[in-house]
């Protein structure tokens, strides 16, 4: 018996050590599925008029959906989704060429097609009105959305989002304008590069995650290369920008400190430029901090979705500079923004 449970318990390490080395992706998956377990979420998928969309669905009430963003996936939102579930239905798509949902490398992903696949998402489903919130990419995606959709968008957060412009464009930014695609991931020294331009100071991914990246990126670099040729044309660089004055929906931005991506300068603006918008800017976080900092955000965007109806009135123009600071918390906001949308 003992031989028997020795010969066992051997095959299964034999087995694991072929999944680390050879298929990380296989046992990363099994992990994922204990993590949308925990969070209280199913997988599912839905025909659209855009192809088959797999998705995650969990909780019960008004609903949420959170796009993740460039070069992520639905699954990137699960901590931070499981501190809504209690009050809220959450959907999270797979966006047209990421994660599950596979498409042509010469697709459009430029925000506007990307919108219009969300709401044949939303159509498909038969949800008329949603609580709309993105992160980076995802955040353009959705504020697009919301300004092309504003009957069908309840509120909208936008966390880190991509299409603004900054007051000055960092070194980082600098690079991808002129066409260095700094994403394009090869192996694990230009993932290292990566993570050490855009993550969190002392963030750091176990050896197999970084296995099961670098194979990602290696089957997707085609598709993921013109993704980045069409986020950074000229006209869809600053996208997000140019239709802030028309998103109508009280908005949520919020910002890390120190985004090397993004710089805050450019959250501040787009706040400013949104007639109904709120600005948080999170201290000691860079871009990924719904990831990153997942309870907190969760509670600030609770808190947000919870104010109703009284957070969307506007300030006077005169306040439009003032900040408040939370009390005890390790962020700071600015109070309503002015509805004339000047900048600061």
């Amino acid at each position: 018996m003992i031989r028997i449970a020795g010969a066992a318990l051997g095959a299964i390490v034999v087995v694991v050590a072929i999944l680390y080395f050879w298929f990380p992706a296989v046992l990363l998956h099994g992990v994922v599925l204990i993590q949308r377990r925990t969070a209280g979420f199913s997988r599912h998928e839905i025909a659209t008029a855009f192809g088959l969309v797999p998705y995650l669905d969990g909780g019960a009430g008004p609903v949420v959906v959170l796009l993740h963003g460039y070069q992520d996936q639905k699954d990137t939102w699960l901590e931070l989704a499981g501190h809504l579930t209690d009050r809220y239905r959450v959907l999270i798509p797979d966006l047209h060429g990421f994660g599950e949902n596979h498409a042509a490398t010469n697709g459009d992903y430029r925000p506007l097609a990307q919108a219009e696949r969300v709401h044949g998402f939303l159509a498909a489903i038969g949800i008329p009105a949603v609580h709309l919130a993105g992160v980076s990419m995802g955040g353009e995606i959705a504020g697009v959305y919301a300004a092309q959709y504003p009957g069908a968008t309840l509120s909208l957060a936008l966390f880190s989002a991509a299409g603004v412009r900054p007051d000055t464009i960092t070194l980082l930014g600098r690079r991808i304008i002129a066409g260095d695609d700094v994403f394009h991931v090869t192996n694990g020294a230009t993932l290292d590069t990566l993570i050490a331009l855009i993550a969190d100071s002392g963030m750091a991914l176990p050896t197999i995650v970084k296995r099961a990246m670098v194979m990602e990126y290696r089957a997707r670099n085609p598709q993921w290369d013109t993704v980045f040729r069409q986020l950074t044309e000229s006209a869809t660089l600053y996208l997000l920008d140019s239709i802030a004055p028309r998103i109508a929906t009280r908005t949520l931005v919020l910002w890390g400190a120190h985004d090397p991506l993004f710089p805050v300068s450019g959250g501040r603006r787009l706040a400013a430029r949104v007639p109904r918008a709120e600005f948080i800017l999170l201290l000691d976080c860079g871009h990924l901090c719904p990831a990153t900092r997942a309870a907190e955000v969760a509670r600030h965007y609770r808190a947000f979705l919870s104010s109703g109806s009284s957070a969307g009135a506007a300030k006077p123009a005169s306040m439009a500079g003032e900040e408040s600071y939370g009390s005890g918390l390790a962020f700071r906001t600015s109070t309503r923004i002015a509805a004339s949308g000047t900048t600061r």
